[in-house]
């Protein structure tokens, strides 16, 4: 059984994590209670939902915990499925559930890590799987296809998602974590597969994490009927002003990068502690062998980034995600930069779907998948403008000059850049201020009523 015995970080291959364990900094409570909960078959909290704000690196999170599962190799194999909108149809995602899982479930068995990656076929897994487990999966895959065959798409997903059940009924216990279940809304099929996900694993025996954006999450959880009263939850935000700066310095160390402590507290202010933002700045600062050793440098690259590199890619695709349809994604931009630029964070659902043009099915899932990645608020018939990121606010306003207004785009650089070299001393100073403020909140709480002398607030009398 796993032990409670503080996690030591140490140099091993990776396996499915993309960061080395020694850099994956300001997780480690986090990554701590995933591994812990593998542990927990049977109990009455065998499941676990990973509840993340957008874009905090909660799938890097999920890696991470297989890779050091998977190098214990305890008596539980851990198993990583994301859904992944290039599957297109929820049949296709079930379908790549049930390889995922035989396949890492076959590489934990032989203690061979290299095969989680393989690219196998169904065959290929067959033929490598151990003699005890040969008969249940033969007898599931041929189930499976019979499914396929009729067409019965609920029955076939539902067989697919019970692997992990087979599985362990022949002693094949597994941590299964399946990871992104906001994606599951939009794959097309007449059945919701995160629905049928969250049954699913409601009734299992064996720990499993859930794990996506908190709002869909919440929203799949109370559809299930109580099915999850007694999961643990763990919320992830984005990183303390702490950890992203040992985030900033571990990745420039790594990359060669010149940064100073200047530098790395604009990066770590600007953007909010975000894992992925901060990662793509230095990255990019790698690519094009920029050294961030000044505001100029830092802001000339953020602004590089905004019109076309990874932090461009990333919001381009939530907007992609949220309007598939060029033209109303065209109308969206329109619409969200006019409520960032209003004076009034309110506004009614009526003037939105009036504004985009769209039909009301396509409406509501706009809004929905707004709300999903907290650029909006819903509230009933009101929609309220997020607090969200200067990151984000910044991508909207270049993307509504650029492809709204049609403005230059040297002129759009230039004013970015212009913007965001004012705009850096502010924050800093902002920063400074709120790092040197005495804390009278946190110092008040630390008295208990007693009474005191006087001396001792009054320097006079003292």
């Amino acid at each position: 059984m796993p032990t409670n015995a503080p996690r030591k970080i140490e140099r091993r291959r990776r396996i499915l994590g993309r960061v080395a364990p020694q850099e994956f900094v300001g997780r480690e409570t986090a990554l701590d209670e995933l591994v812990s909960h593998a542990g927990g078959r049977g109990t009455s909290s065998h499941g676990m939902l990973v509840l993340a704000a957008p874009s905090v690196g909660a799938s890097e999170l999920l890696r991470q915990a297989y890779d050091e599962l998977f190098h214990r190799h305890e008596n539980i194999a851990p198993i990583y499925f994301a859904i992944n909108r290039h599957d297109r149809t929820t049949q296709g995602a079930a379908n790549h559930f049930l390889h995922t899982f035989l396949l890492q479930l076959i590489a934990f068995r032989r203690h061979e890590p290299s095969l989680a990656n393989a690219s196998l076929t169904m065959s290929d897994l067959m033929e490598l799987a151990p003699p005890q487990d040969y008969e249940w999966i033969e007898h599931l895959v041929a189930a499976c296809e019979r499914e396929r065959v009729r067409g019965d798409e609920r029955a076939f997903i539902r067989l697919c998602l019970s692997a992990p059940a087979r599985a362990a009924a022949r002693g094949a216990h597994a941590l299964v974590m399946i990871d992104g279940l906001q994606v599951a809304e939009q794959l097309r099929g007449e059945v919701s597969l995160g629905a049928e996900i969250a049954q699913v694993f409601m009734r299992s025996e064996d720990p499993f994490v859930l794990a996506g954006l908190r709002r869909r999450l919440l929203d799949l959880i109370h559809d299930a009927r109580g099915g999850f009263d007694k999961a643990a939850s763990l919320h992830l935000e984005n990183l303390s002003d702490a950890d992203a700066r040992a985030l900033v310095l571990s990745l420039a160390e790594r990359t060669g990068l010149a940064v100073n402590e200047q530098t790395s507290d604009l990066i770590v202010q600007q953007f909010g502690g975000n894992a992925m933002l901060i990662t793509s700045l230095l990255l990019a600062a790698q690519e094009k062998r920029v050294a961030l050793d000044s505001f100029r440098s830092c802001q000339n690259l953020y602004a590089d980034e905004l019109m076309g590199g990874r932090i461009n890619r990333h919001y381009a695709a939530v907007l992609e995600a949220v309007a598939p349809h060029s033209a109303a994604r065209r109308a969206l931009v329109r619409v969200l930069y006019e409520a960032m630029t209003s004076d009034t964070a309110k506004s009614s659902l009526e003037s939105w779907r009036k504004k985009l043009e769209v039909s009301a099915e396509e409406f509501q899932q706009i809004m929905h998948g707004l709300h999903v990645h907290e650029l909006i608020s819903l509230n009933a018939s009101v929609v309220q403008t997020a607090r969200v990121s200067q990151v984000w606010q910044d991508y909207l306003r270049v993307r509504y000059r650029l492809e709204i207004m049609a403005e230059s785009r040297a002129l759009v650089v230039a004013d970015t850049l212009l913007e965001t070299l004012k705009r850096a001393p502010q924050t800093m100073a902002r920063h400074y201020r709120r790092a040197s403020a005495l804390g009278l909140r946190e110092l008040l709480s630390l008295f208990n009523c007693q009474r005191v002398p006087a001396s001792l607030l009054s320097y006079d009398r003292f």
